[in-house]
């Protein structure tokens, strides 16, 4: 670690939002929430984040270059390089650095030697990238307790259902608590024929029909084994991605079963219905889908089990040039290219961002135990995105500029975590 106690960090000016002045740097903590002044606890469980003060602030940097260079380098200090713990890949070798590591996640590794050989000027940014921390402006959020958080996480069955973006999220907790949390992935929560999870047997029917030169038709009779009245029923009930090749085997997964031994369901979902639901930016259609989530964990999930939604942060566009976190205001704001249908569908997401929220919330059955971990502050992280990597192995058509570094943007939802859990454990 000693390595890193040379790199420079980018400056800022007395007006920058994103520097605390210098006589409330006192130390250098990864995933600190430092105020100027005493503000109340932000409310983080049943209510819209948006409307709890978490998600309006300002990324502050909390560490001077000596006070950084002594926490990497201490062996008291917890240092973000603790993932390395769990995840070897994030201090990286010349074999694995800037690789896909973990099966179906994405995230990649930014701070290993490949990619200071080879970029050192992303290198630099990347490490100076984790000394952030973020301070809403009318509350206060807790610092993350470890210790607390990791008997919290033994104390209640947690299940962590999502797509990559959820991965990396139960990536994070595990490494910053030792506590490997359940995940299961699920990239379409529901058939939206049904609106309930997807039943694998019934989506393996499904596409069988559909291969069937009967099944686009309501027949009157059936053939010598049935199958054509088989699929005429079937079809009422096909989910419409049924006949796409991009439906992952992550979608055909009936998660209904794992509710009766849940405690908190923390769960998310976003960022791959544009490959299957075509028709995504129909008016209405993502309400559709939102409210099929909703009604179907009011029925099946009841008091006092509790649901915890991870807001999919957006597609940001900007990531290969960020050199620090953005600052939170209209001009900010993520804009994308509508000439690219893959951008087109993110534009398509961030208008409707908070209809899962508003379609949680709204179910009598499902007040006040619906907590919101809000991806406004997440979005400003446009620095804490692999982006290509300088890396030709790993760059596609377009660099990835959705997931977050290990360790990086992902870690905060960990302190978010942690408050919500900790508020609900206040509550009882």
């Amino acid at each position: 670690m000693k390595q890193l106690s040379f790199l420079l960090f980018a400056t800022a000016t007395a007006t920058d939002p994103r520097q605390l002045p210098s006589s409330t740097i006192t130390q250098c903590t990864y995933l600190s929430s430092p105020t100027t002044t005493p503000l109340p606890p932000c409310q983080l469980i049943g209510t819209e984040p948006d409307l709890s003060g978490v998600a309006i602030g300002a990324w502050k940097k909390t560490c001077t270059l000596k006070e950084a260079s002594a926490t990497l380098a201490s062996t008291s200090s917890f240092s973000p390089f603790q993932y390395a713990q769990y995840h070897p890949e994030v201090v990286g070798t010349e074999t694995n650095i800037n690789k896909v590591f973990d099966v179906g996640d994405r995230a990649r590794a930014c701070f290993g030697p490949e990619t200071r050989m080879e970029n050192p000027a992303k290198y630099d940014r990347k490490v100076s990238s984790l000394f952030y921390s973020w301070v809403p402006e009318t509350c206060s959020l807790v610092d993350l307790n470890r210790a607390h958080l990791q008997q919290l996480l033994q104390q209640q069955n947690i299940v962590f259902l999502g797509d990559s973006v959820m991965n990396q999220f139960v990536s994070s907790v595990w490494a910053l608590t030792g506590t490997r949390p359940v995940f299961y992935r699920s990239w379409i929560l529901v058939n939206d024929k049904t609106r309930r999870p997807i039943d694998p047997l019934h989506a393996l029917m499904c596409q069988q029909c559909r291969t069937s030169k009967n099944f686009p038709n309501q027949a009157s009779t059936s053939d010598a084994d049935g199958a054509e009245s088989h699929c005429s029923f079937y079809k009422k009930e096909c989910p419409s991605f049924g006949d796409s090749n991009v439906a992952p085997s992550g979608d055909t997964f009936d998660w209904a079963k794992l509710l009766p031994d849940t405690d908190v369901l923390v769960l998310n979902t976003g960022a791959h219905l544009h490959n299957v639901f075509h028709d995504l930016a129909k008016p209405g259609r993502l309400k559709t889908i939102a409210e099929g989530v909703a009604q179907f964990l009011e029925e099946r999930f009841p008091a006092p089990k509790s649901i915890v939604w991870l807001r999919t942060p957006l597609y940001a566009p900007s990531c290969e040039l960020a050199a620090e976190p953005a600052v939170q205001n209209k001009a900010t704001q993520v804009k994308y290219n509508l000439k690219d249908s893959m951008l087109r569908s993110w534009d398509t997401l961030r208008k409707g961002q908070n209809v899962w929220e508003k379609a949680l919330l709204a179910r009598k059955g499902l007040q006040g135990r619906v907590s919101i971990i809000s991806s406004s502050s997440s979005n400003l992280r446009v620095d804490q995105h692999p982006g290509s990597n300088n890396c030709a192995k790993c760059s596609g058509q377009y660099p990835d500029c959705l997931h977050f570094c290990y360790p990086g943007g992902s870690d905060h939802w960990v302190t978010l975590l942690y408050g919500i859990l900790k508020q609900m454990e206040e509550k009882k």
